[in-house]
């Protein structure tokens, strides 16, 4: 949205993004995981609820952001080419130079691997089958209390606190 020649191709350009992601949405959650997954497939890990949806619809989504480039080129003479830099200006970058773009690509393998981290420690702390023994009263606080809320709010504290510092020591 941010280099587009015009007001109108900007807006052409998000109303392409959330047309994208409202497709995601929709076919991920319904089609791939409510048919595919779990109708035909039978995978296990779709049976019980709503686990992996997010995951198929950010794939989804960045499958349809796709085609909405696509569409985006023949609908206008402004080719998206995917070699624009622009994106890294409006993440902190000061210029478009790789020593100012690295900052950015260092903050986001940072936020990963901390994502990394507070996953691995999510799935270790709701695990009964494997090592039910492993840190018993831990775990009880940790998937029971306030109906789960702990986990949820730790790990999104965890994530926050540790963003801003992150951000604030590379920039």
């Amino acid at each position: 949205f941010w280099a587009a020649p015009s007001t109108s191709l900007a807006f052409l350009r998000l109303g392409l993004t959330l047309v994208s992601w409202v497709f995601a949405a929709i076919v991920g959650r319904q089609f791939v995981v409510g048919v595919l997954l779990r109708r035909c497939v039978r995978l296990t890990c779709f049976q019980g609820g709503s686990e992996g949806t997010l995951v198929v619809v950010f794939l989804l989504g960045g499958c349809f952001m796709f085609v909405a480039a696509l569409v985006y080129n023949q609908l206008t003479d402004d080719q998206l080419d995917g070699t624009s830099n622009d994106i890294f200006l409006i993440f902190g970058a000061q210029t478009e130079q790789y020593r100012h773009v690295n900052q950015c690509w260092q903050v986001l393998s940072l936020l990963v691997d901390m994502l990394t981290i507070l996953t691995v420690l999510d799935v270790c702390l709701q695990d009964e089958m494997r090592y039910p023994s492993f840190l018993p009263s831990i775990k009880a606080i940790w998937t029971r209390s306030f109906q789960g809320w702990v986990r949820v709010l730790f790990a999104w504290s965890c994530f926050l606190c540790g963003a801003v510092p992150i951000v604030w020591l590379v920039f």
